[in-house]
């Protein structure tokens, strides 16, 4: 069964912080293909290439930005699978179960120099195109223009690939306004940093203006009573299938150390768990599914007072079957979401859960 027992309920509010036991995460920046140490300098050699790590400013406004300049493939490929993925949640469950699809900008549409900026492909052309495409059964959860009004505020990382929990605030915040959802302000919450965080951008570039001029990495604990356990997938060699194994004292948030370059992790303790968060929201009897990459760990979080029950996924990670997993987990809504780079391939791997058979009976 996927589903935990009846003795995991929230009975009062604490926030269950333990050590980080988890593997560190993959750096999401592959290969390093220049040495740039300013934008200004650098035009050329940028605009004739992909999939770089652009360094741009100085002092605390130093900024690294990774950049990608072809994304046609995203709309001819990404409604295709979604539209398919959108057939499978009808033909299985009729209306009973909600489909909501998110796609995260990279910061380059918000932080790259507006003189060069139309090198790359717009980033806001392309979300209204897949939305244009998608089936009507399918939430488009559009929020690029929402961070664009919030682009002035700590809403990404100067030194990590990721959002932070600021953005992915504002984004739950569009989420829940969709679909009526209740949403609450940064009041309900219990604000903590860690400090001096340099994220994958230092470990991958090795820049010293980095660790002169850190990020404070800024996390929000909802004030409500919630309880959080994990489950791990261990392969058995016998059968070359999955065994599942539950922690049920597990938490959202993990401890992490200031300075310490892999603190992204304290969101969830990084990708490779599937995490069930259950509330005290008594009034909403929604139970959400969140397939994620690693930018949609930073979501959950905001996304505790809109649901009964959060359940998170990390589609690279993922070994049970999909439709098994909604059924018996009483599902309602599935929020599908990744970063703009990756939505082809994470497309593509959202139909393979579906299919999948990978577990130990």
């Amino acid at each position: 069964k996927s589903n935990f027992n009846n003795d995991f309920v929230p009975k009062s509010y604490e926030s269950n912080e333990t050590e980080n036991i988890a593997k560190n995460e993959n750096i999401e920046v592959k290969a390093k293909y220049d040495e740039l140490d300013n934008i200004k300098y650098e035009i050329e050699k940028v605009g004739n290439s992909q999939n770089k790590v652009v360094v741009m400013g100085e002092g605390e406004s130093i900024r690294a930005v990774n950049i990608v300049k072809d994304l046609s493939h995203v709309v001819r490929t990404v409604p295709y699978n979604m539209n398919k993925i959108d057939d499978l949640i009808k033909q299985n469950f009729a209306d009973t179960v909600k489909l909501h699809y998110m796609i995260i900008p990279l910061p380059l549409a918000y932080y790259f120099p507006e003189s060069i900026k139309n090198l790359w492909v717009d980033q806001r052309t392309i979300m209204e195109s897949v939305e244009e495409k998608l089936s009507e059964n399918i939430s488009f959860v559009n929020i690029y223009d929402k961070l664009y009004e919030h682009k002035d505020e700590y809403i990404y990382f100067r030194t990590d690939s990721h959002w932070t929990q600021l953005g992915a605030y504002y984004a739950a915040e569009k989420f829940c306004k969709i679909n009526k959802l209740p949403f609450y302000d940064l009041t309900h919450y219990k604000t903590k940093e860690i400090k001096n965080y340099c994220g994958s951008f230092y470990r991958y570039l090795e820049d010293y203006r980095f660790k002169e001029n850190p990020d404070t990495l800024i996390y929000y604990d909802p004030k409500i009573n919630y309880v959080t356990a994990q489950r791990y997938y261990s392969l058995d060699e016998n059968t070359n299938k999955y065994k599942i194994y539950n922690d049920m004292n597990a938490s959202v948030f993990k401890n992490k150390n200031d300075g310490d370059t892999y603190a992204y992790q304290v969101f969830l303790g990084g990708d490779d768990n599937t995490t069930i968060v259950k509330t005290n929201n008594n009034n909403n009897n929604k139970k959400l599914l969140l397939v994620k990459d690693s930018f949609g760990n930073a979501l959950v979080p905001n996304l505790l007072m809109s649901f009964s029950e959060l359940h998170v996924i990390d589609y690279r990670y993922m070994k049970e079957n999909l439709l098994t997993y909604i059924k018996e987990n009483k599902i309602t809504d599935v929020l599908f979401e990744s970063q703009m780079a990756m939505t082809t391939h994470a497309s593509s791997q959202y139909l393979t859960l579906f299919y999948q058979d990978m577990i130990t009976k």
